[in-house]
């Protein structure tokens, strides 16, 4: 860059070197205007690039969304370990339901998967959401392509089911829990589907070690030692990758099932994302379970 003090040097010179100066420092001036311009165009131009050399073929219609599910945030009990004093006091993370739809571009075919943020999903919620996205797309969506998978977390609010058994700890039906689930689950549904674009599903499988621990090493221990010789660990290594991708290779979701998601103890009372799933505060929104790009 020429500065100001630049062209008053040269001004000491002939008078070729301070119009020499001063023309250059007139266009540096000039470049400076109209830079950002510049900038425009180029990011312009590399965009449109970008987007024609990355498309590919694809043979599915795709979408994702996410809505929070989070239930009663106090006096409730926690669902999961049984025990009556474990009640929700607080929130320490907040709890979603991330969904996919996909569909078959040849054939008028779809399915939903749900990843939930709960322990798990009663025939009861199942029902309710049923009913709400019916609503919104009727014949489209109904028991039979719609797949609602809980995370198994302990630390999320009881009193969903519609057995009594499974409700006695949280001293009965909870219907705000109920409500809570239902409505997050429909929305996220409803995102996923207005959010479908043409894509891809990947799959792939691969060892990953030291991700999880057997929660009961000694009782695995009993088994037969034929048994256990034809395995190398006393847990599957083995993770199955479902990556989803829009018609640039573009990332749109992932679905992923390895590690059980309990990593704290039943006196803990924030209704909380298990450990497992902290990577969704660094990575967008991912999950144990699943990842959506929403």
């Amino acid at each position: 860059m020429i500065k100001h003090d630049d062209i008053c040097m040269h001004t000491n010179y002939s008078r070729s070197n301070t119009i020499v100066s001063y023309e250059a420092f007139d266009i540096h001036f000039r470049f400076e205007m109209i830079k950002p311009r510049v900038w425009s165009l180029l990011v312009c131009c590399s965009i449109v690039l970008a987007l024609r050399a990355d498309a590919v073929d694809t043979n599915y219609v795709v979408g994702t969304g996410i809505y929070d599910v989070t239930g009663p945030a106090a006096e409730i009990n926690m669902m999961g370990y049984a025990k009556g004093s474990q009640k929700t006091n607080g929130i320490h993370l907040r709890q979603y339901s991330r969904a996919y739809v996909i569909a078959d571009k040849q054939e008028d075919k779809r399915v939903v998967f749900v990843s939930v943020d709960a322990c798990m999903i009663s025939t009861l919620v199942k029902a309710q959401v049923i009913k709400k996205i019916s609503a919104l797309y009727p014949g489209l969506y109904n028991e039979t392509n719609v797949c609602i998978s809980g995370i198994h977390t302990h630390s999320g609010p009881g009193g969903f089911h519609q057995y009594i058994l499974l409700d006695v700890t949280s001293l009965g039906f909870v219907q705000q829990s109920l409500d809570a689930l239902a409505e997050g689950i429909a929305l996220s549904i409803d995102k996923a589907h207005k959010s479908m674009k043409p894509g891809n599903l990947h799959v792939t499988s691969g060892e990953l070690v030291g991700a999880n621990i057997n929660r009961s090493p000694t009782s695995y221990a009993n088994n037969p030692a034929k048994e256990r010789a034809m395995y190398k660990y006393n847990i599957d290594t083995t993770m199955t990758i479902v990556k989803i991708t829009d018609e640039h290779n573009g990332d749109v979701g992932m679905i992923r099932c390895k590690v059980h998601t309990q990593a704290l103890e039943n006196y803990q009372q924030a209704s909380y994302m298990p450990r497992s799933q902290d990577l969704s505060l660094t990575e967008r929104e991912w999950s144990i379970n699943c990842y959506c790009k929403c």
